[in-house]
């Protein structure tokens, strides 16, 4: 059996484990230890004055499990944005700068293009499946199919460049279920990911946060070996009719923001504390 044949028959397996509860959440120690060490490292950057970094820290922590006292104590003084559970990942991950006026001047045409770049993302892919997901927000939508593709593109996050991803599932409005993975390689850099959904569908669950746009209008197609997915953004839209007034809610303008600086080790402790609440 092939790698691809592989991967879709895992995923069509983990969709019917989400539709029967038989994910199983994290050991209680396993979350202690985690947050503990997000903690720590946290408490590194705010040592260095680096806010933004500490901030996607304790979000993670606070992700894992609400309430930690001590992740609150440290997130609640930061004047960071955090996680929007509406806007999802519209709003960028960045950290705040400091930059010198003249710079933020120069920047200003610049972000108002890349702004518009942000409305619309698409990518051509082959692979192999039988896809068909046609959405006007996830809360209007109807999918069904599953796929293993790489395709190439302008997508989500900013990244020029291309997707592998395997999906596998169905919805019907804002109901259904889904299983999905893969990585995004380009101008945002490397990013993987892995999510499920079961049941409702909102913007607040993990893949519209890290990488789906669950206010979306498009489309997603794919017949045997090749297709097409687009789609249309008009939270990016509203971002970009409000940065002419130099406003910026979705955090993404590089006049008075920066990438965040977190090696490795942080990212992964990011990605399995957010994996523990996509379990809960």
């Amino acid at each position: 059996m092939t790698r691809a044949a592989l991967l879709l028959l895992g995923l069509g397996l983990l969709s019917g484990c989400v539709l029967s509860g038989c994910v199983h959440p994290t050991p209680p120690h396993e979350v202690e230890r985690l947050t503990q060490a997000a903690i720590v490292a946290a408490e590194g950057h705010l040592a260095d004055q680096n806010p933004g970094e500490a901030a996607e820290l304790l979000d993670a922590v606070l992700a894992a499990d609400p309430g930690n006292p001590l992740a609150e104590g440290l997130r609640d003084p930061l004047d960071v944005p955090g996680r929007s559970r509406m806007l999802g990942m519209n709003r960028a991950r960045r950290a705040p700068a400091d930059r010198y006026w003249l710079t933020r001047v120069l920047l200003y045409v610049p972000d108002r293009i890349i702004d518009l770049c942000d409305i619309v993302s698409f990518d051509a892919h082959f692979g192999f499946g039988l896809w068909a997901d046609i959405h006007a927000t996830r809360a209007v939508q109807a999918a069904a199919g599953t796929r293993s593709i790489t395709g190439l593109g302008w997508h989500e996050r900013r990244s020029l460049g291309t997707r592998r991803q395997a999906e596998s599932g169905f919805t019907v409005l804002p109901f259904g279920v889904l299983a999905s993975a893969g990585t995004l390689v380009g101008t945002s850099g490397v990013y993987g990911y892995a999510a499920t959904i079961g049941g409702l569908h909102e913007p607040s669950d993990r893949p519209y946060q890290e990488i789906r746009d669950y206010w979306a209008l498009g489309g997603a197609f794919t017949l045997a070996f090749v297709g097409l997915d687009f789609d249309f953004h008009p939270v990016q839209l509203a971002d970009f009719a409000a940065g002419w007034l130099t406003v910026d809610f979705l955090n993404d303008d590089f006049a008075h923001t920066r990438s965040l600086n977190l090696p490795r080790y942080e990212r992964e402790l990011i990605r399995d504390l957010l994996a523990i609440e996509n379990r809960r």
